[in-house]
């Protein structure tokens, strides 16, 4: 409990930063909340120009890459090591099994993955107990990337590093796969640009939280400023389609065990040919925004309390 406490009180002297869409760019639009589950001013809005959802208050580039190399699983698990009883309880084994079975769905045969984000590294272990030699992954958190190399046998095969400084060669692999790690990049364009030089004909496999679906019950502890963007599968396919991707399915679990909401998006390049992108449904973005003001104007009835007793669990 005190180490959650002295978390969320040091995050606060961390430099922080007004923020543009970043989707497009614009710095105009209306604040629906606030202050997230930590009670941190993080100013979640709609974005004027294109409608994306965002934190427009946030930690600047270095600040962000200082809390997740060092902080991250402190101060959302209260963790200090990775312990076989966190494993246990966090299901990520499982969790990788059921993500290599939906990804083989819809892509068919797998050469190679490249992850970023891998967490634990369960998921390119998985792939690698499957059969899937060509794989590697990149993890900026020293203790899970530490764990993984030590004991889920990869070392060499996590990358303790950003993607983007690294400089050595990738696999041959026909998806990249991104699980909830697109919503906490200060640039996400940055990162799909990135993949799209480097992606060719292959599949691009994202997971983020659905603000359209599913959430709800959550109230509040839905919004942190870990999560700095808000997608629903429209503006996660705007976005994609500014950087040279289009949406050929996705899948919208409302209760898979991975998150209240879980929106699993299978893309590829907009150059890839002989390739029909579908038309994807209508949203209502203003019903969207609509609850995300509610949670704000009632945080009482809406998840401050759950927070609170979150904060305080042993």
């Amino acid at each position: 409990m005190f180490e959650r406490i002295r978390a969320s009180l040091s995050i606060r002297r961390y430099p922080w930063q007004e923020l543009s869409c970043p989707a497009c760019g614009n710095t105009q639009g209306e604040v629906l909340l606030a202050r997230d589950r930590y009670l941190l001013r993080v100013n979640v809005k709609v974005c004027a120009g294109c409608g994306q959802i965002y934190t427009g208050r946030n930690l600047n580039r270095a600040a962000l890459d200082s809390f997740y190399r060092d902080e991250y699983r402190r101060f959302y698990e209260d963790i200090e090591h990775i312990s076989p009883a966190y494993i246990h309880d966090n299901r990520d084994k499982l969790k990788a099994c059921y993500r290599l079975a939906r990804i083989r769905e819809r892509v068919g045969a797998i050469t190679g993955v490249v992850e970023i984000g891998s967490g634990l590294g369960f998921f390119i272990r998985e792939c690698r107990q499957s059969g899937i030699e060509n794989v590697l992954g990149f993890e900026p958190c020293k203790l899970s990337a530490d764990y993984a190399a030590k004991q889920s046998g990869l070392a060499g095969k996590i990358i303790d590093s950003d993607y983007c400084r690294y400089d050595g060669k990738l696999p041959q692999a026909n998806v990249y796969a991104l699980f909830h790690v697109l919503e906490h990049l200060p640039d996400p364009g940055e990162l799909l640009r990135w993949i799209g030089d480097r992606i060719e004909n292959g599949w691009l496999v994202i997971e983020v939280p659905d603000i359209a679906h599913g959430w709800e019950r959550l109230g509040l502890i839905n919004f942190h400023f870990g999560h700095r963007h808000y997608f629903s599968v429209g503006s996660l396919a705007r976005l994609l389609q500014r950087h040279g991707f289009g949406v050929l399915a996705f899948d919208a679990d409302m209760d898979d065990g991975i998150y209240p909401g879980n929106l699993r998006v299978f893309a590829r390049r907009l150059d890839v040919p002989d390739i029909k992108f579908p038309a994807l449904p209508a949203e209502d973005n203003r019903e969207i925004c609509r609850k995300v003001r509610r949670v704000g104007k009632a945080p009482w009835r809406n998840g401050l309390p759950r927070c609170a007793a979150r904060l305080l669990r042993p």
